[in-house]
């Protein structure tokens, strides 16, 4: 049986202590708890621990002290802190002092198993590569190594570890044989400079070459001797061919550890402006449908406002993009047709703006008639054409051009080309080329990695807008390469076809307003602004809205009267969690229904929630149209439960 990992729990208040060590041990854990700081340096000096969960205000000492205590001792124990008066402050001290995470009280039990079997993976990768160094310390010290001697570059003996690195024999030494032909040139300088001017103890790394050609890495020291009154020298070759494996494999494991923490930093970040980002942009998006709803398309100031709306959707598609690029997730899609995408596109005010930078590029379209649709986020779409048009407009110098090219094609990705029954499909290729210098072929293999950039500091570039193409790019199950033109370079994107342009039609259909008929909807969200808008957004349709602003409210309503449908937040300040709002409410109304809008979600409670009755889970900023078609969903079918605690 796998032996139960170790945990330190550091908290002063001693019911909380132990309710969440009854919790942990449930899943397995072994706990222990000190109910004061100079208790838990106590137990960390005599005992270990895989994980100590800290909390930040202790009475006696504080915890990003014990934190420090932690790091200059080098416990090896990993630290996920916990705190219920967070501050920026404190978080940034805590996490460069070399905590794993960060947690708000009330803790999220869901939330905290997920960090703590985080932070023990963590912890086993960092011990696998301090294994691993361990490993390579041990391997050069015993390696063995090869020992030669030479006058004046002629090798006059050897011992039998060096006829056994270079495959020479006794026959090859009497035959004669020179200490150059050991080596594959150039020669480092130090050798160079042996050879040249007879110095003595010299070490330098070079290349060997073996009797049958092959060669190997080694390191090689010399120094100068007296064998019988006559001056020598005498060489050691340490074969590092393992050395350098390990040492590969050792630079992989932090390659690897540096993208999980890259990666884990940015999703914390996501996270943390995501839900906020997102309510403002409620305001943004929905206020101009409202006003679309009550203008004619012909008056005046229907362009404008819906210009503006369909800025607000972009504005949303951002933070879609960072969430996507971090957490994984999702795309809301539907069929359109990407000639039609790009037109609008090159429309918008995000390009007219970046063109004005670039007046002298000229930028052409190319698009095939008759081209298939394809199932896309549209929003996201725009996001490809986004960066890939900025990189070629920046790439492109004086008079370039850039080339907007569509069209349809038969095609197999690489990643299913090694596989017989994967057979080529029908695809709508989509390429931006520019008359740029290219790209450097080093280049090429990181191009869509996080973070990498070849721009100048100071430019426009974070490193994460081909990373975003790429990964929107998979999601829509298709494909994407860059390659170098003679006249610049060029990224390929490939998309399925959809063929059907019923499919459509018949999606257009459903996102129209479907209108109520005065039927009541609560919507809970801790933010006032946000319901005003909604109910707004459902007065217009035909509902009859009301609303509070946390979950302890709602449960309450619904204590006194009843509603067609509830619309609740996920996230809601110190209050009850969208997720427990909706499981009290079951337990008033157990054939309630609900909908979630929120505007920053963990994949798993959404799981939760859609086990628990939840129909749509919708992402703010909503539009009238989508927000219809839920409501009215919702509200026409029955509540389907898969399971409920």
């Amino acid at each position: 049986m796998e032996k139960a990992h170790r945990i330190l729990l550091v908290d002063d208040e001693e019911r909380f202590a132990s309710s969440l060590k009854r919790i942990l041990e449930f899943y397995g854990y072994e706990i222990t708890t000190a109910l004061s700081g100079a208790s838990a340096v106590q137990l960390l000096k005599t005992d270990s621990f895989d994980l100590l969960l800290l909390d930040v205000n202790l009475p006696d000492i504080n915890g990003c002290d014990i934190l420090e205590f932690v790091v200059s001792a080098k416990i090896p124990s990993t630290v996920v802190m916990l705190t219920g008066l967070s501050t920026v402050e404190l978080a940034v001290r805590a996490m460069k002092l070399g905590a794993y995470d960060f947690l708000n009280k009330p803790i999220n039990h869901d939330q905290l198993l997920k960090t703590i079997a985080k932070a023990l993976e963590h912890q086993a990768l960092k011990r696998d590569l301090e294994s691993s160094e361990t490993k390579f310390r041990a391997l050069a010290d015993a390696c063995t190594e090869g020992v030669v001697l030479h006058d004046n570059g002629r090798l006059m003996d050897a011992n039998i570890q060096f006829c056994r690195l270079f495959g020479y024999g006794k026959e090859d030494f009497q035959a004669g044989l020179a200490y150059e032909d050991l080596l594959v040139p150039p020669l480092p300088q130090a050798a160079a400079e042996q050879n040249a001017c007879g110095l003595s103890d010299q070490r330098y790394e070079a290349v060997c070459r073996r009797k049958d050609g092959a060669t190997f890495p080694a390191e090689v020291s010399c120094r100068k001797v007296q064998v019988l009154d006559h001056p020598a020298t005498i060489c050691t070759f340490k074969d590092l061919t393992e050395r350098v494996a390990i040492e590969r494999e050792r630079l992989d494991l932090q390659k690897k550890m540096g993208r999980i923490d890259k990666l884990r930093s940015l999703g914390m970040m996501a996270g943390a402006v995501a839900h906020d980002l997102n309510n403002i942009l409620v305001g943004i998006v929905t206020f101009p449908e409202t006003l679309l709803c009550q203008i004619d398309n012909d008056d005046k100031l229907y362009a404008g406002i819906k210009k503006i709306q369909d800025a607000g959707k972009r504005a949303a598609a951002v933070v879609s993009d960072l969430l996507l690029l971090t957490r994984g997730g999702t795309l809301s899609t539907s069929p359109g047709n990407l000639n039609e995408i790009i037109a609008t596109h090159l429309q918008s005010i995000e390009y007219q703006i970046a063109a004005a930078k670039h007046p002298t590029i000229e930028v052409r379209t190319d698009f095939a008639k008759e081209l298939h649709d394809i199932d896309c986020s549209r929003p996201h779409v725009h996001k490809i054409l986004l960066n890939l048009i900025i990189n070629a407009l920046e790439a492109s110098q004086g008079d370039g051009s850039i080339t907007i090219t569509t069209r349809n094609c038969t095609y197999r990705p690489p990643d299913t080309a090694g596989q017989p029954a994967t057979e080529a499909r029908d695809y709508v290729a989509l390429t931006v080329a520019d008359s740029g210098p290219g790209i450097a072929e080093s280049d090429l293999e990181r191009i869509f990695d996080p973070f990498f950039t070849t721009k100048k500091e100071g430019k426009s570039g974070t490193g994460l807008g081909l990373s975003i193409v790429w990964n929107v790019v998979r999601q829509h199950n298709g494909w994407v390469e860059a390659k170098n033109t003679p006249q610049g370079a060029s990224f390929h994107i490939y998309f399925p076809a959809v063929k059907d342009r019923t499919e459509s039609r018949r999606e257009d259909s459903i996102l129209k307003l479907q209108r109520g008929n005065g039927e009541s909807i609560l919507l809970i969200d801790d933010q006032e602004s946000q319901n005003h808008i909604l109910s707004l957004m459902l007065t217009e349709l035909g509902y009859a809205p009301s609303s509070v602003t946390s979950g302890e409210q709602g449960v309450e309503y619904l204590r006194q009267k009843r509603a067609d449908l509830v619309i609740l937040d996920m996230n809601m300040g110190e209050g009850m969690s969208g997720r427990r709002t909706f499981e009290e409410i079951l337990r008033l109304h157990p054939d309630q229904k609900g909908i979630v809008l929120s505007g920053y979600s963990d994949k798993e409670e959404i799981a939760l929630m859609k086990k628990l009755g939840i129909r749509f889970c919708l992402e703010k900023p909503v539009t009238m149209a989508v927000l219809s078609a839920a409501v009215k969903h919702a509200l026409r079918n029955p509540v389907t439960v898969m399971a409920r605690s």
